[in-house]
């Protein structure tokens, strides 16, 4: 069965306008939005993945304690078949999480990652007007007057909790959501760039009354600032600090290209130690955007009909009954002989085997103690990491307490 990437899947729209839907792109919130929407896609298609694997993984364990239960015979031989059949299925997602997969969660934690810059830098952003703390007199070593020896330090707390979420400009979270569901379809991504993630320029307002006060060199005694022999900063004679706050202008949002002529964009000249770059989301982008993975059905999900047309399948059926495989034989014949091995053509296998694996009609003992179980209920038993050993122990007291059953 073979299914998309969510951000590949057909969707009623014009193909030649998604790239336009890119520029929806006009705030940082609208670049989380889209961020957010095809990391999503790439964890889910991972998700999906894992998911079928476990299930071929605990249909093969299945198929195999089954087969080593009953030992000798057609029905053993239908098992033993069946557990070949899902190995191979297994294998399939097992490659693909080893391939594509690795590229898919590289590319997940990038956004995750560019996010999470995005995030700290409007959380910066959305400062207010700065609250002063205190002010202290104080030596300074850079000052404006160059006859100076003391200048005014004074403490002004910039941080504030922002008002309000941040949200995608309206109307366009739709859009955006799309344009990421059609990655194949898109030219260039949009967002904030490098440049702009650099703390913003602080704007200080001073406004002057009567005779601006100085801190005076030739006594000894007062030097702090303005405080003057003959002239004290006072209400009518001072300079004072009004307003310290954050220019943020609009964030300009700039553009990075997916490919260079037919090949994906490097993006060498974007880079930063701190800052996943736009760059490196384009280059991200046409990498794994073309991923196309096909997942295996599962073996309770098929009929025998289905399975006997097989040429694999009927192969192995051959082998299994103990008959050689030869070159006058019929492709009729051979999948008549598969589908008696399976059960019958109408067959469904979940209904023929898996069915009867849930009845706990297994014992195993182990000294005084008995334990009655199903096989279906015993390969799924236990972690990952551990399950071929414990498996190789339960075959080993199977075939210890077949002579019991």
């Amino acid at each position: 069965m073979r299914r998309d990437l969510p951000f590949q899947k057909p969707h009623a729209v014009i193909v030649s306008a998604l790239t336009a839907l890119v520029a929806r792109v006009t705030t940082p919130c609208d670049e989380l939005t889209w961020l957010d929407k095809v990391g999503a896609s790439c964890k889910q298609l991972i998700d999906n993945l894992e998911t079928r694997a476990a299930e071929l993984s605990k249909e093969k364990r299945m198929m195999q304690l089954a087969s080593a239960k009953l030992g000798k015979g057609q029905q053993a031989a239908a098992y033993k078949l069946l557990s070949f059949l899902a190995a191979s299925r297994l294998a399939s997602p097992q490659s693909t999480l080893a391939g594509a997969g690795q590229n898919l969660r590289a590319a997940a934690q990038l956004m995750q990652r560019r996010k999470a810059n995005l995030q700290g830098m409007q959380r910066a952003t959305k400062i207010k007007t700065a609250t002063y703390t205190g002010a202290t007199p104080a030596a300074g070593a850079n000052v404006y007057f160059g006859s100076s020896a003391a200048s005014c330090t004074i403490n002004a707390a910039i941080a504030d909790k922002p008002a309000t979420a941040c949200k995608a400009t309206e109307g366009s979270e739709t859009k955006l959501n799309l344009a990421a569901e059609h990655l194949t379809k898109i030219t260039k991504v949009k967002g904030v760039k490098t440049a702009d993630f650099n703390f913003p320029d602080i704007k200080v307002a001073i406004e002057t009354k009567g005779t601006p006060a100085s801190g005076h060199n030739s006594d000894a005694t007062k030097q702090t600032c303005a405080d003057h022999a003959s002239v004290k900063a006072s209400a009518n004679n001072g300079i004072g600090i009004t307003a310290k706050n954050k220019v943020t202008d609009k964030l300009q949002q700039t553009d990075a290209t997916l490919l260079k002529g037919k090949s994906c964009n490097a993006h060498n000249d974007d880079t930063d130690h701190y800052i996943v770059t736009l760059g490196q989301i384009a280059t991200e982008v046409c990498h794994t955007r073309n991923i196309i993975i096909t997942l295996p059905t599962k073996l309770e999900d098929k009929t025998v009909d289905n399975l006997a047309q097989d040429g694999t399948v009927q192969t192995l059926a051959l082998l299994l009954s103990g008959k050689k495989p030869e070159k006058t034989l019929q492709d009729t014949a051979k999948k008549a002989l598969a589908e008696e091995l399976l059960g019958g053509k109408e067959a469904k296998i979940k209904d023929k085997f898996f069915t009867e694996l849930s009845k706990k009609d297994l014992k195993i003992t182990s000294g005084n103690i008995t334990i009655k179980t199903s096989l279906g209920t015993k390969s799924h038993s236990g972690g990952r990491a551990k399950q071929s050993r414990k498996q190789e122990r339960f075959w080993f007291a199977v075939r210890r307490s077949d002579s019991g059953n």
